[in-house]
C-alpha cells in the first residue's frame, strides 16, 4: 500500500463516518443521489462535450498541452493516411502512442473504423489528436456534470432525510448508514479516478503513473474504472 491507497481509504472512511452520523435513510438517499448523478452525467456529458469540441480555441489549447503528435516519434508515421492502414499498422501506432487505458483502446477503434473521416481527419496525427481531445473533454464534462448533479441531489436528499423519520430502524440506523456511506465513498472514488487517464496523458511524470500502478486499490480503480467503462461507448 502507498499514499494513493490511503487517500482512497480516507475518502471511503470519511463517507462511512458521515453515514454513521447521518443515519440510514439519509445515507440511502445520499447513495441514490450518487447513482442518479452518474446517470444524469452519462446523459448530459456527451452533449456538453460536443458543444465544447466545436470551440476551436479549446481544441487547439488541449492539443498543445497534450502534445499528442510527438508521442509517435515518427514523422512519416504521423503523416500517413488513415485510410491505408491495416491491422498491423494500427497496432504499431497504438503501441507507439503509449496511451493510458481507455485511450489506447479508443484510438485503436477510431483508426480501424475511421470515425473522423467526415470531419476531414485523414492523417494518423490528426486522429491521435482528436481521439485524446474528445476523450479528455468528455471525461471532464462527465465529472463536472456529476458533481453539479450530486450537489443538487444531495441537498434534496438531506431535506427528505430530515423530514421523514423511521423509528423502527433506530437501533440499526447508524450501522446501516455507515454501510451505505461506504458504498457512496467507493462510487465517489471511482469518479475521481476517471481523471487518472487525463493526468497520465498530460503530466510528463512517469512517477505519477508508477505511483498509481504500485497502489493496490488505485491500480484496480484505474484499470477497471466504472466511469470510463460506462463512458467508453460515448467517447
Amino acid at each position: 500500500m502507498n499514499v494513493v491507497d490511503y487517500v482512497i481509504l480516507g475518502i471511503v472512511g470519511i463517507s462511512f463516518l458521515f453515514g454513521l452520523y447521518r443515519g440510514f435513510v439519509t445515507s440511502v438517499l445520499g447513495l441514490a443521489a450518487v447513482l442518479a448523478a452518474m446517470f444524469a452525467a452519462y446523459a448530459l456529458a456527451p452533449q456538453l462535450s460536443d458543444a465544447i469540441c466545436q470551440n476551436e480555441t479549446v481544441v487547439q489549447t488541449l492539443i498543445h498541452y497534450t502534445d499528442a503528435s510527438s508521442r509517435l516519434g515518427d514523422v512519416e508515421l504521423s503523416t500517413r493516411a488513415v485510410a491505408g492502414l491495416d491491422a498491423t499498422s494500427i497496432a504499431e501506432i497504438v503501441e507507439r502512442a503509449n496511451l493510458p487505458a481507455p485511450f489506447d483502446a479508443l484510438l485503436q477503434s477510431n483508426l480501424a473504423q475511421q470515425v473522423y473521416a467526415s470531419l476531414g481527419g485523414i492523417s494518423v496525427s490528426e486522429y491521435l489528436n482528436q481521439t485524446i481531445v474528445t476523450a479528455i473533454v468528455t471525461i471532464l464534462c462527465y465529472i463536472v456534470t456529476f458533481l453539479a448533479s450530486y450537489l443538487a441531489l444531495s441537498l434534496l436528499a438531506g431535506l427528505i432525510g430530515y423530514v421523514f423519520k423511521f423509528p423502527v430502524l433506530k437501533h440499526l440506523d447508524a450501522l446501516l448508514g455507515g454501510v451505505f456511506g461506504i458504498a457512496r465513498g467507493v462510487f465517489v472514488a471511482y469518479v475521481l479516478f476517471a481523471l487518472v487517464p487525463i493526468l497520465v496523458t498530460v503530466l510528463p511524470f512517469e512517477e505519477f503513473e508508477a505511483l498509481i500502478e504500485a497502489s493496490t486499490l488505485g491500480s484496480a480503480m484505474y484499470h477497471s474504472n466504472i466511469v470510463t467503462t460506462i463512458l467508453q461507448g460515448g467517447l
